[in-house]
């Protein structure tokens, strides 16, 4: 079956299990990866297309639907299709209308489509410029791409074969940490775009004395629309991982630097920043009294423990101080885990910490 066979037979079941859950909806909107037509799509060695990235729904109406019900829908759908995971989300015309500037808002405006009902009412989000997004999405990019470098590879870690579907998981998630730089050197020159293929594109032309990660830029947008599971050797995994890892610490170290107003050079300043930081310090005083916000803490905690853990990668020896500060943030959200864990496995803890928080 063709790609936009498959793509339009999906978004069918989507459309039909929408107006189930909500009859009286206003209109369904395909948003990320897909609703930008650049969705990662993969062919079986029958020659079939899948999704391989999640599908990304979000229905518009004056009321919603119970969160257990959604929670049903979208497992129900997930199996129909074939995929991992399908985010539906809800929003009424009133909430589209208060969007703020961030990357999710600027992406939801400019690179959506609407599948079904109001052809218009992606028009309610107030015009958002690039030159308006906030480096504070620097700080959300970067905890959030932390989990390409520590849950990418399974307990074996960079000392084994790939093929097949880890192969393509790795180079997925290394695709991903770049395209996340990315987004991070454009943010700094307020020239972000709603389109992979367009931010690579610029952050060719804006940073053309960066050869070296221009090229895996190029070879992340690749990766990203057609995943593939080349089979990998244990030194090409390290290879890339080294690289990734490489570029992705001093990028995003200088990009929360502006954000913070502050010289960030290892994940002693992230701490401190998240913390300690006059108005981090604030926000966190205010969760805390106002919603005895020990689950705020909790997820700073899990946050600050991954940046320690990933930094501590280093390719000729693991840096013991930041993974044992790395250990000892995690126990604090689960005091059970061990003091003596190795790299591996407190890398995987922390993903495990990230998924329950």
């Amino acid at each position: 079956m063709l790609y936009d066979q498959v793509l339009n037979k999906h978004m069918g079941y989507i459309i039909k299990a929408c107006i189930n859950l909500l009859p009286d909806l206003q209109s369904i909107i395909l948003y990320g990866s897909f609703g930008r037509d650049e969705g990662s799509m993969y062919q079986d060695q029958h020659g079939s297309w899948h999704p391989y990235n999640d599908y990304d729904i979000c229905i518009v109406a004056n009321r919603k639907a119970l969160p257990g019900d959604v929670k049903k829908v979208k497992e129900r759908l997930a199996r129909k299709v074939g995929i991992n995971w399908i985010d539906l989300g809800q929003f009424s015309p009133e909430e589209m209308r208060c969007f703020c500037p961030s990357i999710l808002n600027y992406d939801f405006k400019y690179a959506s489509k609407v599948i079904y009902g109001d052809q218009m009412v992606l028009d309610l989000i107030p015009e958002i410029k690039a030159s308006a997004l906030p480096m504070k999405e620097a700080q959300i990019l970067f905890f959030t791409r932390l989990y390409t470098l520590l849950g990418s590879l399974d307990k074996n870690g960079l000392d084994q074969n790939l093929r097949g579907e880890t192969s393509r998981f790795f180079r997925n998630q290394m695709a991903k940490a770049i395209l996340a730089i990315v987004d991070v050197l454009l943010l700094a020159k307020g020239a972000y775009d709603a389109s992979y293929c367009k931010r690579v594109e610029k952050v060719n032309e804006l940073y053309p004395e960066k050869k070296e990660f221009l090229v895996l830029g190029r070879w992340a947008l690749e990766e990203k629309l057609r995943p593939q599971s080349s089979e990998m050797s244990s030194q090409e995994i390290r290879r890339m991982y080294q690289s990734v890892h490489y570029h992705y610490f001093i990028e995003m170290y200088n990009s929360l630097s502006l954000h913070f107003c502050k010289n960030l050079n290892d994940p002693q300043d992230i701490e401190f920043c998240m913390k300690w930081q006059p108005l981090s310090f604030m926000k966190r005083l205010y969760w805390f009294v106002r919603y005895c916000g020990w689950q705020v803490e909790r997820q700073i905690s899990i946050q600050i423990a991954q940046c320690y853990i990933a930094a501590a990668w280093n390719p000729e020896n693991i840096i013991i101080k930041n993974l044992n500060r790395g250990i000892a943030l995690l126990r604090t959200v689960d005091p059970q885990l061990s003091t003596e864990m190795n790299w591996d496995e407190a890398r995987l803890q922390a993903v495990r910490l990230r998924m329950e928080a």
